[in-house]
């Protein structure tokens, strides 16, 4: 078998670059996903009527929930580009622009909900979502005589 001709240094800039795009890309939906939670929980709070304080904070719960998982799976599709990045950028991977992260594997940076700072994020608007429904529940409590 022949042996492969060097890579040409303008390919793998080339490939670095669309790599670098699709990274960009990603925390930018990251960013965004963040924002429809705090948009979507705010939103609901404020719309929602005083007599569903159950259901308002539950909608809010499982929106949380459900954004917390999007905001994961982003997460680890970046962290795959990432990881495809430093093999393109250290020689280990041809710059053959190829732009399919699943081959590549984040570790455990996103294994266990996201990291510090997205469990912070989601943990605090959970907590808030919760505080809400207290505050709603006190304020609109059915009085007893």
């Amino acid at each position: 078998m022949p042996a492969m001709p060097p890579p040409d240094p303008e390919a793998r800039r080339a490939h670095l670059a669309l790599l670098a795009g699709a990274v960009a890309r990603m925390s930018t939906l990251g960013f965004a996903v963040k924002g429809w939670g705090v948009a979507l929980t705010a939103g609901l709070f404020a719309l929602g009527r005083p007599e569903a304080r159950y259901q308002v904070g539950v909608v809010a719960l499982v929106g949380c929930a459900l954004l917390w998982w999007v905001d994961l799976q982003v997460m680890r599709i970046e962290a795959r580009f990432r990881d495809h990045y430093e093999r393109v950028r250290i020689g280990h991977a041809p710059p053959d622009f190829l732009m399919d992260p699943t081959r590549f594997d984040p570790g455990r940076r996103v294994a266990r909900g996201g990291g510090a700072l997205l469990n912070r994020f989601w943990g605090l608007l959970s907590a808030l979502v919760l505080l809400g429904i207290l505050v709603l529940w006190i304020l609109h409590a059915p009085e007893t005589s």
